[in-house]
């Protein structure tokens, strides 16, 4: 409900009501999200996604930051699934989840339990204590991050989380 509420979401809200989870489901991760359970989310801004479609269009693969420039249906869907599935740690009826003071105490380690991109997500620390990055180049908001929901924790992130081998 709370990504849902706010418009800088407005974009992942739209992409977590149409992935679905397999192939053999139409449940999808919003429908996931608001049943029960627990979940971490590092939920990428619209501008995130804007400056994660920019980079595809930098990189040659699209001609402009949009969803329709994708050559084709399918690797459309397969980066939006990527984006979501990515962004999810599900923690299922166990009680964690994880807010700035659970995360690894190392630099470079990973979270215990794997996204819903069956990854390892990693967090890095730098010089400046505010400062905390998954996966080594996405900044978690520093005003906007342990933001306590019914079920679990949500982060804003100013960028979107993709494994380390795309783009």
């Amino acid at each position: 409900d709370y990504l849902c509420s706010h418009e800088e979401y407005s974009e992942y809200c739209e992409l977590l009501g149409k992935i679905p989870l397999s192939s053999l489901s139409q449940t999808t991760p919003l429908q996931l999200l608001s049943a029960r359970g627990r979940y971490t989310v590092f939920a990428p801004t619209n501008e995130g996604i804007e400056r994660y479609l920019q980079e595809w269009v930098e990189k040659g693969h699209i001609s402009s930051p949009s969803w329709d420039a994708f050559p084709s249906e399918h690797e459309r869907d397969s980066v939006q699934r990527i984006i979501v599935m990515s962004s999810i740690i599900n923690s299922g009826d166990d009680d964690n989840y994880y807010d700035t003071s659970s995360f690894p105490l190392t630099s470079g380690a990973e979270f215990p339990l794997f996204n819903m991109n069956d990854k390892k997500l990693t967090v890095t620390y730098t010089g400046n204590p505010d400062e905390i990055l998954i996966n080594g180049n996405s900044p978690i908001n520093r005003q906007y991050r342990d933001i306590y929901a019914l079920n679990g924790v949500i982060h804003q992130m100013d960028k979107v989380i993709v494994p380390e081998e795309r783009l």
